[in-house]
């Protein structure tokens, strides 16, 4: 991508041409999206990241502060912007959740990262692991590792993703 100066104003939008789309499943899978081939908003990318790296950090304070509910839903929060944001700088537009998560295996076994591919099915026993907290079946530290897990999967995710401008 090349840089845009001009986007430092507020009413100029910074659009890059979208490199090529590689044809393969996402072509042709009614559950990942409509794919748009005309441009690269890095506006929506940038808030997209800035949401989802807020969300990361908002997550970290809930779980050192035993709020693990309300991490849990951050932490699919800033996973879900981070997807939406690498898939956009891709020009594919995601449209529900399900497409969120086939477009996340997909970006998994690209980059052959288990993190990116299994971060959703990670946060899905997240809930699980604190009731066991609460019931005093399973210590506290058994969050940790979904915890850096998903960290991992989100900051990998915008290495895939950088904005220029």
């Amino acid at each position: 991508m090349t840089g845009c100066p001009e986007a430092a104003t507020a009413q100029t939008s910074c659009m890059t041409p979208a490199p090529p789309l590689k044809s393969g499943p996402q072509d042709r899978d009614p559950k990942i999206g409509e794919i748009k081939n005309l441009a690269i908003d890095t506006r929506r990318i940038r808030r997209y990241r800035d949401q989802s790296l807020r969300l990361l950090g908002d997550s970290l304070e809930h779980v050192r502060s035993g709020r693990w509910n309300r991490a849990e839903d951050l932490l699919w929060g800033s996973l879900t912007q981070a997807v939406k944001g690498v898939a956009l700088s891709r020009g594919v537009e995601l449209d529900g959740d399900e497409a969120v998560r086939a477009y996340a295996a997909e970006l998994g076994e690209e980059t052959r990262d288990r993190r990116i591919r299994e971060g959703f099915n990670r946060l899905r026993t997240f809930g699980e692991v604190v009731q066991g907290i609460r019931d005093s079946r399973t210590r506290v530290d058994r969050l940790f590792p979904i915890v850096e897990d998903i960290t991992n999967a989100v900051e990998r995710l915008w290495e895939l993703a950088p904005v220029d401008c």
